[in-house]
């Protein structure tokens, strides 16, 4: 009797545990895609989940919290090389998410980092309009080009939805319109790290959906 009951504890454990893994991979899917349709992304990113138990918080609609990660993709056409984003409280409704039908997906808060190198940069200026060439290094970023008295030094900071780099050996600054990211999730900040430029983003009271432009 006491084998019999040891027998059965185990297999509904295995069973528990299995049904959680595969809650996970499917809800990651599910989420990957309603930030991709979200965030105009050209592919879904890989999500994650924390805590141990997930189960639960998928029959709540409710998650504690998702991490994105994604490498060389774009937003809106204009290319990233990394992207890693946590979403804190996540919420949805589990009907559409079991079924991987549409759905809001709302989230509180979190926050990220989207990451341009210098041929990335490149790209996206003379799209925009401004024929410069960036390149960066050691964690210093490099312009030349367009009306850029050769090659100079520039720090970059963000202003109202733009990245601007000023150039240290001129009163020159270029702008760079960076693609919406939807509501609730701007952008805050720019730090020059290695060869990337980290554009840092704020998540607050997003709401994910295919009709967000």
């Amino acid at each position: 009797m006491l084998r019999r009951l040891v027998v059965t504890v185990v297999l509904l454990a295995v069973f528990a545990a299995g049904l959680d893994y595969g809650l996970r991979v499917w809800a990651g899917l599910w989420v990957g895609d309603r930030t991709q349709e979200a965030l105009h992304l050209s592919k879904r990113p890989s999500v994650s989940f924390g805590g141990l138990l997930f189960t639960p918080q998928v029959i709540q609609g409710h998650i504690d919290s998702a991490t994105l990660e994604s490498d060389d993709f774009k937003v809106r056409d204009v290319a990233f090389s990394h992207a890693r984003l946590t979403f804190e409280d996540v919420r949805f409704q589990t009907g559409k998410l079991l079924l991987h039908h549409r759905g809001l997906v709302r989230v509180a808060t979190g926050d990220g980092v989207l990451a341009m190198n210098g041929p990335d940069l490149t790209r996206a200026f003379r799209a925009a309009g401004v024929n410069v060439s960036i390149r960066i290094s050691r964690g210093e970023i490099l312009a030349s080009g367009g009306s850029l008295p050769g090659q100079v030094t520039a720090s970059a900071t963000t202003d109202n939805g733009s990245l601007v780099l000023q150039a240290s050996q001129a009163a020159l600054a270029i702008r760079l319109p960076l693609p919406r990211l939807g509501h609730g999730i701007a952008y805050t900040d720019v730090a020059v790290n290695g060869n990337e430029a980290e554009l840092t983003v704020r998540v607050q009271r997003a709401r994910l959906t295919r009709l967000v432009g």
